[in-house]
């Protein structure tokens, strides 16, 4: 996926590692089921989600006040390693928010890319909101991060849209293998 989308959720989860050390609390009642297997399965799905191949599409972030912060058009190849950039990223992610906390899951749709969780701990609070659509060769996904208390990060939220158009060349698989996610 857009290297772009893997530095900014890198440095969002870096900043959250702060933020999401404890116990949760939601106003809505969370779905029975665990934070370990709904997460588990969103990612699974993202990972099912993702197009293998040569992808052209969008990459937009925007940070908390809904200015766009990051826009990325660039093609590129999503087999080989990179294929799972994204999901990595964000289990990563949702890992970072959730280790040593008590975690509130918000929102959960078995098949489907609907995952949201919330936790909280002194005063500060960390949010992860999913949301979108695949079908074979193509995803629209969204993300929602908002991180609230002292020194509360402006996360923001991201948006892909993206489609398979063809096969990656030897050229390009040769590239895609010597990826770099964090450029």
């Amino acid at each position: 996926m857009p290297a772009r989308l893997v530095r900014i959720a890198a440095l969002a989860a870096v900043g959250l590692t702060v933020l999401a050390a404890g116990g949760a609390t939601a106003a809505d009642p969370a779905p029975a089921v665990s934070l370990a297997d709904a997460s588990g399965a969103h990612i699974a799905l993202l990972r099912q989600a993702v197009p293998d191949g040569w992808v052209e599409g969008q990459f937009t972030a925007w940070n908390d006040a809904g200015e766009q912060t990051d826009a990325d058009n660039r093609p590129e190849c999503t087999s080989g390693p990179g294929h799972e950039d994204l999901p990595n990223m964000f289990g990563g992610m949702i890992k970072a928010f959730s280790d040593g906390a008590s975690c509130t899951v918000t929102a959960y749709e078995p098949g489907s890319l609907r995952f949201g969780m919330v936790c909280n701990k002194d005063g500060k609070s960390l949010a992860y909101d999913a949301s979108g659509s695949f079908s074979a060769g193509q995803i629209d996904f969204l993300v929602k991060l908002k991180a609230t208390g002292p020194d509360a990060p402006d996360l923001g939220s991201m948006r892909l849209v993206a489609k398979r158009v063809r096969d990656c060349t030897a050229d390009e698989l040769a590239k895609a293998a010597k990826h770099d996610p964090e450029t």
